[in-house]
């Protein structure tokens, strides 16, 4: 049976019954997840796959980090590797689970068994299906699709992701993060700005050491997202990266701590 499945059965199979029940696993997730701290300068660390890297992200102070459960990625856990990392992790920041094109019940039911605080979703078509998980989820969208940003920082989602315009592989297949391709981060500056009371805005899109500052600085901006700007190898963070990048986020929120975020 399926996670799908499952949560229908237990609702009895009625659509308010099964709404229910999505929404009963929603409140479910960890409550701390509506307590970061809201100043700009929030770092997420996604695609960790090990032990070593959860724990140094977690000691040099990574408000989230992410956990991939995407199976075509470099970076996808199993359950169990991604129940250990939450562990090693434990309060010092809030793990945020990462999925594509999963159903809500489906992520759901791995956020329940692995202990994740968030959910973060790429590939939503219609944002109306995340609405019994809107306080805990993530969602992300490309940057050139307004019409969705603007949907999407009015609609009471606990934060926004937004990603590089549209990125295709080798094959012509969209590329879901982790891409190393930055982009010009200010052409989110309207979305952004009209977005920051609604939600938490997060850029990514080859962020590292070296840009981290400048998407910090667009008003309306509360965070960013980190993947293989801090990597050696796909899934392998480079520790000498990541103390560069939180000591130029800290040098920032110390130099200007009223402007970080606009």
């Amino acid at each position: 049976m399926t996670a799908s499945d499952d949560v229908v059965a237990e609702a009895g199979g009625s659509r308010s019954a099964r709404a229910r029940a999505i929404d009963s696993r929603a409140r479910a997730l960890d409550p701390r997840a509506c307590a970061v701290d809201p100043r700009a300068g929030a770092i997420k660390i996604c695609g960790v796959t090990t032990a070593a890297d959860a724990r140094r992200c977690a000691e040099l102070g990574a408000d989230l980090v992410g956990l991939n459960f995407h199976p075509p990625s470099p970076r996808c856990l199993s359950e169990e590797r991604a129940r250990v990392l939450r562990e090693v992790i434990g309060d010092r920041a809030l793990v945020v689970g990462v999925f594509v094109d999963h159903g809500v019940e489906e992520a759901l039911a791995i956020a329940g068994r692995v202990g994740l605080d968030l959910l973060q979703f790429h590939g939503v078509q219609d944002l109306d299906e995340l609405a019994p998980v809107a306080e805990r989820s993530i969602v992300v969208l490309r940057a050139d699709d307004e019409r969705r940003c603007e949907r999407l920082v009015a609609g009471g989602f606990w934060g926004a992701l937004f990603d590089a315009p549209t990125a295709r592989g080798a094959r012509g297949e969209v590329l879901f993060g982790g891409t190393g391709r930055a982009w010009e981060y200010e052409r989110i500056r309207p979305i952004a700005d009209a977005g920051r009371d609604a939600t938490r805005l997060l850029v990514a899109g080859g962020i590292g050491a070296g840009n981290a500052a400048r998407a910090l600085s667009i008003p309306g901006v509360w965070g960013i997202d980190v993947c293989s700007g801090v990597e050696s190898s796909p899934g392998l963070k480079d520790h000498h990266e990541l103390e560069q990048l939180f000591a130029v986020v800290r040098c920032k929120r110390a130099a200007a701590p009223d402007v970080l975020g606009g």
